[in-house]
């Protein structure tokens, strides 16, 4: 029975480092397109300066929450392995600090005017 335990909480340490990956993965390759993007955008395709903006921004925080909320999940996971009240209450910070993240950059991405919104 000791066995199969210490094989389970390996197996939760293998799942939480492989989502917290693909959370920073997801941020950074989605930073490096959404910034290509915006460069083909500004020079080749000749788009409207403010529009290419907006699509900067919007793209970079979708890949940023989507990154955030890959990373919640590695804890969440985390937490699962070491059941302690003080690994609770980082959880319980960690979410929150990242659910207002995501929060305010829903926030931000929703301030774009109408008439950009419709061409992003």
């Amino acid at each position: 029975m000791e066995i199969l335990i210490k094989n389970l909480d390996l197996m939760f340490w293998i799942i939480k480092e492989i989502l917290e990956f693909i959370g920073v993965l997801l941020i950074t390759f989605g930073s490096l397109t959404a910034l290509y993007t915006y460069i083909i955008d500004l020079f080749y395709r000749k788009t409207n300066k403010l529009l290419a903006f907006y699509r900067l921004r919007v793209s970079i925080g979708n890949y940023i929450i989507t990154g955030l909320e890959m990373t919640i999940a590695a804890d969440i996971v985390g937490t699962s392995i070491n059941q302690t009240y003080y690994s609770l209450g980082i959880l319980a910070l960690l979410v929150l600090l990242r659910a207002s993240i995501s929060f305010l950059i829903e926030r931000e991405n929703s301030s774009i005017p109408l008439e950009f919104k419709q061409k992003i």
